[in-house]
């Protein structure tokens, strides 16, 4: 029973995910369906932190995420639903879905107190996914500049500084830097 209740839960999320998003002659749904829907998908999403992501869920809650934001554009929880798709999506290894959404609420909701996490993690996953460094090393460099005193601005000098190297190259540099300590 339990089984089949998901199923459907998960197929009514995932019809409300794809409906709604401003195209003509299709509804749009109101914010408290959408929060309703938003926390039933998060609590199976979040249901079991040590287990695999549930992958229907994480697409129906990215989805959901996204159609809310282009209803509601300006409600206090835009912001926080477009970092939730990308970190999702990143999780997911859709990566260019993820770098989108963390660049849209970069450069839509300059408020928003994870702003510079939005800068960073777009170098992260062109660094650490796609392995393209030139942009990583420029997204980096951005964060540096525009949030010079934030913790967050190290984070990335050190990831420029890690650019392009092997688990084996970073231990070898760590294991050198040990050694000259202790000598």
């Amino acid at each position: 029973m339990k089984k089949i209740k998901f199923l459907f839960v998960g197929f009514s999320l995932i019809l409300l995910a794809s409906c709604g998003n401003g195209k003509p002659g299709i509804t749009k749904y109101s914010e408290e369906l959408y929060l309703h829907q938003v926390d039933s998908i998060e609590k199976i999403l979040y249901a079991n932190p040590n287990a695999p992501m549930n992958k229907l869920a994480a697409n129906s809650a990215v989805n959901l995420y996204s159609n809310f934001v282009k209803d509601y554009p300006q409600t206090k929880n835009a912001a926080d639903y477009l970092f939730k798709a990308a970190e999702i999506s990143s999780s997911l290894n859709h990566s260019k879905q993820a770098i989108d959404f963390f660049n849209t609420v970069y450069e839509k909701y300059p408020a928003y107190p994870k702003l510079s996490y939005c800068l960073f993690l777009q170098g992260f996953i062109y660094d650490n996914q796609l392995h393209d460094f030139k942009n990583a090393e420029k997204i980096y460099k951005q964060v540096i500049e525009k949030f010079p005193n934030e913790k967050i601005a190290e984070d990335a000098k050190a990831s420029i500084a890690n650019l392009g190297k092997s688990d084996e190259e970073l231990i070898k540099e760590f294991e050198a830097k040990n050694n000259k300590k202790s000598s």
